[in-house]
């Protein structure tokens, strides 16, 4: 998975920041580090944070206030060369003062405007920008370089890709492609339900490295061919899946319609490699290069998917709010909602307005977002169980906590909303009340399947499952199960069949059920019931799962998430 980091900027003219008191500043001067630009129409200017990429957006008069604010001109004097009253000017820095952009008290103001430019420069170039940054809910970012000397280098590849026979060319690869592999399902489904060699995932875990890669220099190099600059390269963790990130901020600089081409470029890579494969997977014999193909496939095609998923900070929301350029449409969408949800359950006045629409969108946006990080952690706490051990039955124990502190937490905001526009104790209690009720019913009352799944095999010509460390009753003599093909990507039925007998000990190999065969030929003394299958499934291993059962919602989640966590502490 891949994702462009932008800093979209904050949409702020002066009047709508409300009033602030006049500044007392003899000479208020820029704090050093901003950097400011009209935009692409000279309507407004974005002002950027060259050391962490915070920007803002102001009218027309606030950027041309900015620029005029360099140390050395006190609020009379900048006044009277705007032509303005002194409280308008003495107003609008104030508020420059609230936003955090003009120096502190403490630190000197008359620093000419050439160096106060030329430190800020030295301060990005010097690498000052923090590595490290985490962006809410669930993102990490590492920066690991400065890409401008790699795009000089890639300048002339750049410009030969955006001509526009380079662009029907690529269009029509990828549109072929995606349709062959649309022809070619069965082949596709073969390949990702069985098994695959080392050197088979080695390959394919190559071209997703390369293809993310690829993804965030055509992002870089989208930008720098429209004459804008790519400040750094770098690598994330998102929901707790590894990507690469490439900040392209200065897209905002850029008229509506180019921002949109910068922000669709990487998904327009993934589809290119998903063409590219899709075709070799059409067109290969069974193998392991239609597997490699296969697997490219998938994976640029759920990439591309995924990053334009327009409720989250993927390109595809990027896109959106170019395109309409509207910045922070999601944060401003969200706040809406908060807002309608404090007044529903605390009380208290509404202050905003907004339409179904936007209501709609912020609803989605504020889902998708938990949603993916409940995937990400339904998805590794197996693995990091496995490999950490107590450790990563920690881990997992941690998350959990954060992340009903983090629900907590929002609440208490909604709250405290609630309590600043009026809404008594009373009736925020009233609120909290509903809240508890709702919580337990849901947990108590919700029914949710809740399926048993471990590994079997073949020993000594007969089908056993390995009892699970958790959820053993689900294997008890004479229940139903589906044993699964343990395939590289999806793991197809192979057979039905019944636990037919008590647990014993045997020898089980320790590949067995795992999708990547090593060539590793060892067996491992483990609990495992006898199963009696309706096919043959002697020359196989892979999955078993039991027949699902419903479970209230709050069974489900100590069956999957803390009864593992806990049975690996010491």
């Amino acid at each position: 998975m891949t994702a462009t980091t932008r800093v979209l900027p904050q949409d702020q003219g002066l009047a709508s920041l409300g009033p602030a008191a006049p500044t007392t500043t003899p000479a208020p001067a820029v704090r050093v580090g901003l950097e400011m630009h009209p935009d692409s129409d000279g309507e407004r200017w974005i002002v950027a944070d060259v050391t962490t990429g915070r920007q803002w957006r102001v009218n027309a008069f606030a950027g041309k206030l900015l620029v005029l604010l360099d140390g050395a001109h006190d609020v009379p004097a900048i006044a009277e060369e705007l032509g303005l009253d002194p409280a308008v000017v003495a107003q609008a820095v104030g508020r420059f003062a609230q936003m955090g952009l003009l120096d502190t008290p403490a630190e000197p103001h008359a620093v000419p405007a050439q160096e106060r430019r030329t430190t800020a420069s030295a301060t990005h170039v010097g690498g000052k920008p923090k590595r490290w940054r985490y962006r809410p809910p669930g993102v990490v970012e590492l920066t690991l370089m400065d890409p401008r000397r790699l795009l000089d280098r890639l300048a002339p590849v750049v410009r030969l890709l955006s001509t526009p026979a380079a662009q029907v060319l690529v269009a029509l690869v990828s549109l072929a492609g995606v349709l062959a592999l649309l022809l070619s399902l069965p082949a596709l489904g073969a390949e990702l339900g069985r098994p695959a060699t080392l050197p088979v995932v080695g390959a394919a875990l190559a071209l997703v490295i390369g293809a993310t890669m690829a993804h965030e220099l055509a992002h870089a190099g989208s930008l720098t061919h429209a004459g804008r600059r790519v400040p750094r390269l770098g690598f994330m963790l998102m929901y707790g899946s590894p990507a690469m990130f490439c900040d392209v901020s200065e897209a905002w600089r850029l008229p509506p319609r180019r921002r949109v081409l910068v922000a669709l470029a990487g998904a327009r890579v993934h589809l290119f490699v998903a063409g590219v494969a899709g075709t070799v997977v059409a067109t290969a014999g069974p193998g392991g290069l239609r597997q490699v193909a296969a697997m490219a496939a998938a994976g640029n095609l759920t990439m591309a998917f995924v990053n334009l998923c327009p409720f989250v900070k993927f390109d595809g929301y990027i896109a959106l709010i170019g395109g309409l350029d509207a910045p922070n449409l999601r944060a401003k969408c969200i706040g809406e909602l908060n807002d309608i949800v404090a007044r529903v359950v605390f009380g208290g006045r509404r202050e905003t307005t907004t339409t179904a629409r936007r209501l709609a969108f912020g609803l989605a946006c504020a889902v998708t977002g938990p949603l993916l990080l409940l995937v990400a952690l339904l998805s590794y706490a197996p693995s990091v169980l496995a490999v950490l051990g107590p450790l990563g039955g920690g881990l997992v124990l941690l998350v959990a906590v954060v992340v009903a502190a983090e629900v907590l937490r929002r609440l208490s905001l909604r709250d405290r909303r609630a309590a600043s526009t009026g809404a008594g104790i009373a009736r925020r209690a009233a609120g909290w009340a509903g809240l508890a009720a709702v919580a337990v019913a849901a947990l108590m009352w919700a029914r949710v399947p809740l399926q048993t799944s471990t590994v079997y095999a073949v020993v000594d010509g007969r089908a056993v499952a390995v009892l699970p460390a958790t959820g053993e009753d689900a294997f008890a003599d004479g229940a139903s199960v589906q044993l699964h093909r343990a395939g590289i990507v999806t793991s197809p039925v192979v057979a039905t069949g019944t636990v037919c007998g008590p647990a014993e000990s045997a020898q089980v190999p320790v590949e067995a059920g795992s999708p990547v065969s090593g060539g590793v030929h060892l067996s491992i003394e483990r609990r495992v019931v006898p199963l009696c299958t309706t096919g043959d499934v002697s020359a196989a291993d892979g999955r078993v799962s039991a027949e699902p059962e419903s479970v209230s919602l709050a069974d489900w989640a100590q069956a999957r998430i803390l009864d593992p966590a806990i049975a690996q502490l010491p």
